[in-house]
């Protein structure tokens, strides 16, 4: 990308611009904050709605004979007769058969017995668990097994630190990535940030599995409360705010996978500064990561911000010239593939203005079916609804009736003249 001098139009001093064009936190080394612990309050149940009684759910049917002998089967068991007699899975149901069904004294007798703990079937734990709640929680940390992770799902209603270790440290792999298992997912979802002080320490650690897995649980927190987060963070200093800000981003965001050299200039609204070549960089990452179905509020704040400082007619130039590059940048057969990707047409529908429309609406006017049909093309039509100008509208009806695709394209954009109209009102020509 040319220095901005070449062109007579000075770079914009990096106090002017905004914090993510300038030191934009996916560029940070991995911050590592030591010393930060989890609480050391007691054990909390919290039962996420309706998961007590899905685990009931689970539990052995009761005897079916009115005035069943409980104190014999709890003889039965204190005897240890079961340990021999019976396979893993029918010592299980007779355990939890009198823990979940018998009197609260035999029961909670036999739950002290841990000769019975080993080779729980999981459902049957997660009975005992909704009837005994924080007196089953030994049971169920017992009962966790690395090779059965359906095991985790019985801790649901737990919240403390050992139980959010458990969670973190049996993850699954995606693709080679640390990943939660399912039940650890639904688990840090259920809890939400109320898990955030056991979660927080893990992913400030050290760099590994374990802080990768905690930070991707935290990533979900703050897409619920960022404000939240933070206020934590700040509790552990400057530094551990910082970190969490990292994690507001993807774990490896990218830019463009194609060169930016030659693109417009983005000037500011006065016209004699412009971004300079590495902030230029920042701002295309940060519109190919937003992209147009990822909504992601806080970050959109700071694009208005860009935007809100930028010259309007510099930026829809911009985002013509990476719609250009990228196409230029393709092979054949790629173009083909796809008219452009998420985060190019994010920065059309974004930054582009009514030459955006023209210019797209001339390309889009000559595609044939095949090419709509193989590359998606259908969806350059939202460029136009975004941009929603009565310019845009024009050409929408233009190619409503002119567009080479009479599949898609054309029906299409009568389609989208008809919703924006209706939007719009009925005194819109």
């Amino acid at each position: 990308m040319p220095d901005s001098s070449d062109a007579g139009v000075k770079d914009a001093p990096a106090a002017a611009l905004p914090a993510l064009l300038v030191d934009p936190p996916w560029t940070w080394e991995p911050i590592v904050v030591p010393g930060v612990a989890p609480p050391a309050g007691p054990t909390v149940v919290s039962w996420p709605e309706g998961v007590r009684e899905s685990f009931l759910e689970n539990a052995p049917a009761a005897p079916s004979r009115k005035g069943h002998d409980w104190n014999a089967m709890a003889e039965r068991i204190r005897g240890g007769s079961p340990l021999a007699d019976l396979t893993d899975r029918g010592r299980s149901a007779l355990y939890a058969r009198l823990l979940v069904h018998g009197p609260d004294d035999l029961a909670a007798e036999a739950l002290d017995d841990r000769r019975y703990w080993d080779g729980l079937v999981p459902k049957h734990v997660q009975a005992i668990v909704a009837r005994h709640e924080l007196a089953a929680y030994e049971l169920a940390l017992h009962a966790v097994r690395p090779d059965d992770l359906d095991t985790l799902f019985a801790l649901a209603p737990f919240l403390d630190a050992e139980v959010t270790r458990l969670m973190l440290v049996h993850s699954d792999g995606v693709r080679g990535l640390p990943a939660l298992t399912w039940s650890a997912d639904a688990w840090f979802r259920r809890h939400g940030t109320d898990a955030l002080p056991y979660a927080l320490p893990h992913a400030l650690g050290e760099p590994g599995r374990e802080r990768e897995v905690a930070q991707q649980a935290v990533r979900g927190m703050i897409a619920r409360d960022w404000d939240v987060v933070a206020e934590a963070a700040a509790r552990h200093g400057g530094e551990a705010v910082r970190a969490v800000e990292v994690l507001r981003f993807p774990i490896a965001p990218h830019g463009p996978r194609f060169p930016l050299e030659g693109l417009p200039q983005v000037l500011l609204r006065d016209r004699e500064h412009a971004l300079p070549a590495a902030s230029v960089r920042h701002l295309a990452t940060l519109l190919f990561w937003l992209r147009p179905e990822g909504p992601r509020p806080r970050v959109e704040k700071a694009l208005d911000e860009v935007v809100e400082m930028c010259d309007p007619a510099s930026l829809a130039d911009f985002a013509w010239g990476l719609y250009q590059a990228e196409f230029d940048a393709r092979p054949p057969a790629g173009r083909k593939r796809v008219w452009a990707s998420d985060g190019v047409r994010y920065a059309l529908e974004r930054l582009g203005d009514d030459r955006t429309a023209a210019r797209l609406a001339a390309v889009a006017a000559h595609w044939s079916s095949r090419l709509v049909r193989d590359s998606g093309g259908e969806s350059v039509l939202r460029v136009f609804t975004a941009l929603g100008s009565d310019t845009a509208l024009r050409l929408l009806d233009e190619l409503g009736r002119e567009a080479a695709d009479r599949q898609r394209i054309a029906p299409g954009a009568l389609e989208a003249v008809r919703e924006i109209t209706e939007r719009r009102g009925p005194t819109t020509k």
